[in-house]
């Protein structure tokens, strides 16, 4: 039986904008599918978050012996870079004497994804599941800042994701 990987990153999509919005009380301005980045993207438009998916890779169902999971015929391992932009508007201060920085929205951000990926039941498994179609959803692997607002207002970050989709 073939994996419905659209479902898959619809569950993400809508998790991720279910927490994560503004309108839903989240810090993201725009969270998509499809990578739209600056200039092309606005200061209005951010902070903004968008899944890009980048690899998968299927393990067999030997090697995935090792693998905790479901079903009998292996892994699939779907592998996506979430694209985080954040643009400071009230960067005014003078060098040296600065208390707000891109670096500190960007970190605050972070810190929101991490909480929105978070097991809806860590007592019960501690593992994201999307609502039961995978066996976890989760960060893994380096977070590159690729500029944390350094020369400019706008601070960007690519944050690794995989998800672990039992095969039967």
């Amino acid at each position: 039986m073939s994996v419905d990987r659209e479902a898959i990153y619809l569950a993400l999509f809508g998790l991720l904008k279910s927490k994560l919005l503004v309108a839903n009380g989240g810090p993201f301005v725009t969270i998509g599918r499809r990578l739209v980045s600056p200039p092309t993207l606005t200061a209005d438009e951010q902070p903004a978050l968008f899944i890009n998916e980048t690899k998968e890779t299927k393990t067999s169902k030997l090697q995935a012996s090792t693998i905790p999971g479901r079903g009998t015929g292996g892994i699939l391992t779907l592998n996506s870079i979430l694209h985080l932009y954040c643009y400071r508007t009230d960067i005014t201060e003078q060098i040296g004497l600065e208390t707000a920085l891109s670096a500190t929205q960007l970190n605050t951000l972070l810190a929101a994804i991490d909480d929105a990926l978070e097991p809806k039941f860590p007592e019960k498994n501690n593992v994201q599941s999307l609502g039961g179609l995978v066996y976890h959803c989760k960060i893994d692997g380096s977070t590159a800042i690729i500029d944390p607002g350094m020369l400019n207002q706008q601070a960007a970050a690519l944050i690794p994701l995989t998800i672990l989709v039992p095969q039967e």
